[in-house]
């Protein structure tokens, strides 16, 4: 029964944060992508489907065979899911280099091959030995899924070291308790075939996505929904503090105020909302931030004479490119400054 209330709280706190999460992008407070909002579907799903099935185990319901085989194959399929949903997210959200798709690809196909094939042995009991109650008994199918969620954890941990630079330190750390966290609870059920951790370690990876989400409204700029000035001055600390290399690119738009008398604030908020998701959008290599008004700033890693170049070419041919507001083509000249860190070393 132990398991069970474990279960039904972790169940209630999900529940929670998603009718939080779903209220809050039904009134529009930033970007919340079905991407964020899977994990979350997947993990209730995953208790959802845990709890009657441990009361059948209890035998305090006793359905059909065939209902608890059908239970036991989603219940093994939603874990890896939860898995896979939840890394490849956290993937897509911070980091869009190419370098990260073989860490997307392969939990994606791993994940794939492993419900196809799980959903395939229901009715057959190759990999998953069920007996006559329709209870799993053993078989190899258990080491399968729970390699599977070894791998894609590592690849996720692999995707947090290789873009490093991407993930605040606080993302960083909690990122990797988590994982740390989920790999104990995969440790407990194979070696001593107990599933409370994975209750507890799910909710509290749910958890720190929720509160995550939390800190980065605070840190997101109200009007174009890129990083804030607060989120720069946090950045511009780690930098300092650890003395790293790298390259700031500051631009700001000429002549912003004859923008605003021309067209209204309503037309400069337009043309500053582009310039930010050109800017976002521009480097996958670099974060941009809005420091204020028509300020804004990309943090890259310590880039080549040559590459700064590029880069700066890019956002002077995005600027030429320019916009539409109120059926008037607007293109806008950049003042744009380079600064590498550490300064002077």
């Amino acid at each position: 029964m132990e398991l069970i209330a474990t279960e039904f709280v972790s169940l209630i706190i999900v529940v929670t944060m998603l009718v939080v999460l779903l209220r809050s992008r039904r009134r529009g407070d930033g970007p919340m992508t079905a991407s964020f909002l899977a994990p979350f579907w997947a993990f209730a799903a995953y208790l959802l489907i845990a709890i009657p099935l441990h009361l059948i185990l209890l035998q305090i319901i006793v359905p059909a065979p065939t209902v608890v085989r059908v239970l036991f194959g989603l219940h093994l399929a939603t874990l890896p899911l939860f898995v896979t949903i939840w890394s490849v997210g956290i993937q897509g959200r911070i980091t869009r280099t190419r370098g990260r798709q073989l860490t997307v690809t392969i939990p994606l196909v791993l994940a794939a091959l492993f419900i196809g094939s799980l959903m395939l042995d229901v009715p057959y009991g190759v990999l998953f030995h069920y007996n006559g109650d329709g209870v799993l008994s053993g078989g190899i199918g258990i080491t399968i899924m729970l390699t599977v969620n070894a791998i894609i954890l590592i690849s996720a941990l692999l995707s947090i070291i290789t873009h490093r630079i991407m993930y605040p330190g606080f993302s960083r750390i909690g990122l990797g308790f988590a994982i740390a966290v989920l790999s104990l609870s995969l440790f407990f059920f194979h070696f001593f075939r107990n599933p409370n951790l994975v209750a507890i370690s799910g909710t509290f990876t749910l958890l720190f996505s929720f509160f995550a989400w939390q800190r980065r409204e605070l840190t997101l700029d109200a009007l174009t929904k890129i990083p804030n000035y607060t989120a720069y001055r946090s950045a511009l600390g780690t930098i300092t503090a650890h003395n790293e290399k790298r390259t700031l690119v500051m631009v700001d738009i000429e002549n912003f105020r004859l923008i605003n008398d021309r067209h209204g604030s309503d037309g400069g908020d337009q043309v500053l909302i582009w310039l930010a998701g050109a800017l976002d959008t521009l480097s996958s290599e670099a974060i941009a931030y809005r420091l204020h008004s028509n300020r804004f700033v990309l943090i890259a890693p310590n880039l080549s004479h040559n590459k700064i170049v590029r880069l700066v070419n890019q956002i002077r041919s995005a600027a030429a490119i320019g916009t539409i507001v109120g059926g008037e083509h607007i293109a806008v000249h950049l003042h744009i400054a380079i600064l590498q860190t550490p300064v002077g070393g």
